[in-house]
């Protein structure tokens, strides 16, 4: 027979060891070793005696000698294991098993998968085991998505590597065929033209408390939701209640003051107006989960867990807003700086995953403002980690020279604030700084009006300057401030 195409998995077992252990080579002089080492593990076989086997032939090739039936059985024997693995009438029962080396990539493959089935299998029962346990709804909920969620991991090392000029040749392919890759357009110059936000991105938004990182992040997530129908955007609000995030976007919609709308304080023509707001808003596929109405902050398993379920139901997810990293349960670690870095971690991993942006808020610390001067990576509470996995960091900061109270637009007479956009991180855009305006009463950024310039960091207030324009982009070479 030319072939293993017509053997059980256990008969194609017993031939990959027969050639491992023989030291059987392919047309090309290729070993049987070389070509399954990556592909398969010695969990992957079924009996104790067959992972043993496959061991003792791993052991004795990566030290870059050939394997034959004495150097097999001497190793095993070193081992004090070649009784327990049924001697050499075992090891000349399986090199009789070997048929050939012809697709024998592929049987590797088909022999991994067939384990990895079973590790689901035992994984599941684990998890009907944890139900039958005496521990609460959340505990088993979190057990058993965790483990799910490990056994959805575990197959990585499937992955095909890709030579440099077939990649190369794939970008060249993608552009004459005019695919693009472009990042995620949220309408708000000032991110937009810093492609600060991108699909498997990982995007952090610091500011230090009532700036306006949950209205910018909101407004974000909006906005692409809108330009995007077919990758709908899910808003984790793990402090504000679900309500007030509703009535921050119909105060954005209408220009109506958000005290107001939050306690309902509405004349017939200003409910009719929120009303046509709902309405425009019906097909922009933005979701809100919220944790502050009297739930606890979910743990990391479980913001993991909910995403991969949106994703399933909606047929797509384009982007997850986390608000805010430092309230979300879980990581591992006894520090608090430990479990950030495991959560930041995991958040990356997940953007990776789900080919998705992940948008997370973080507080700022008080460093910045004790020190006078523009907010740094740095300054990012437990910013080490944060720092390494982040493909983008924006900060927002209120500039203290700036006139703090200004109504130059002419579209409302609401007053609002100058705040800085300062990219200081950006892996696959330009970093940066620009000015927005934040109307505080409705919470809403617009782009800043021309006539003004936040100050520069050397400006009076930092110890004398001069101003910059309202943008501006730094060049590769220019730090970050």
């Amino acid at each position: 027979m030319s072939n293993l195409e017509n053997h059980t998995p256990e008969h194609i077992e017993q031939a990959i060891l027969g050639g491992l252990i023989a030291g059987m080579r392919d047309g090309h002089g290729v070993r049987t070793f070389d070509l399954v080492h990556g592909i398969l593990r010695a969990e992957d076989f079924a009996g104790a005696g067959h992972r043993q086997i496959f061991e003792a032939c791993e052991r004795i090739n990566l030290r870059g000698l050939d394997a034959s039936l004495f150097a097999v059985a001497h190793e095993l024997r070193e081992m004090q294991l070649l009784n327990v693995v049924g001697g050499e009438p075992k090891l000349q029962q399986l090199i009789d098993c070997w048929l050939t080396n012809e697709r024998i990539e592929l049987h590797a493959y088909a022999l991994r998968r067939g384990a990895r089935a079973r590790r689901i299998i035992a994984d599941c029962e684990r998890v009907a085991r944890l139900g039958r346990a005496p521990v609460s709804t959340e505990d088993f909920l979190s057990r058993a998505s965790q483990v799910l969620a490990d056994a959805l991991h575990e197959d990585a090392s499937e992955a095909r590597s890709q030579a440099v000029g077939e990649g190369i040749h794939d970008v060249v392919v993608e552009a004459d065929q005019g695919i693009k890759r472009e990042p995620l357009k949220c309408g708000i110059e000032a991110v937009d033209k810093l492609a600060v936000l991108n699909s498997n991105a990982f995007v952090v938004l610091g500011a230090r408390p009532s700036v306006g990182k949950t209205a910018l992040g909101t407004q974000i997530g909006v906005c692409v939701a809108a330009m995007n129908p077919n990758a709908p955007v899910l808003l984790l609000s793990l402090e504000m209640p679900s309500a007030d995030i509703w009535s921050r976007l119909a105060s954005a919609g209408t220009r109506i003051p958000h005290s107001r709308v939050r306690h309902r304080d509405l004349s017939r023509q200003e409910i009719e107006q929120v009303r046509r707001v709902a309405e425009e808003m019906r097909s922009v596929p933005f979701h809100c989960y919220s944790a502050g109405e009297g739930r606890r902050p979910p743990r990391i398993d479980e913001i993991v867990a909910f995403a991969r379920a949106f994703k399933r139901r909606q047929r797509g997810l384009g982007m997850l807003i986390v608000d805010y990293l430092q309230i979300v349960r879980g990581g591992r670690g006894e520090s608090m700086e430990n479990r950030i870095a495991d959560i930041s971690a995991t958040l990356k991993l997940l953007a990776n995953e789900l080919n998705c942006c992940v948008l997370a808020l973080s507080q700022l610390n008080r460093d910045n403002e004790r020190e006078g001067r523009r907010p740094t990576a740095a300054d990012l509470r437990y910013s080490g980690a944060i720092e390494q996995d982040a493909d983008a960091i924006a900060l927002l900061h209120r500039p203290a020279q700036v006139p703090q109270s200004l109504s130059t637009d002419s579209r409302t007479d609401h007053e609002g604030v100058v705040i800085e956009l300062l990219v200081v991180k950006n892996r696959h855009g330009s970093r940066g700084r620009s000015a927005l305006f934040f109307r505080e009463a409705i919470t809403h950024f617009d782009e800043a009006p021309a006539d003004i310039k936040p100050m520069n960091a050397k400006s009076p207030r930092y110890g004398g300057g001069r101003n910059v324009p309202a943008s501006h982009e730094e060049s590769d070479g220019e730090r970050a401030e």
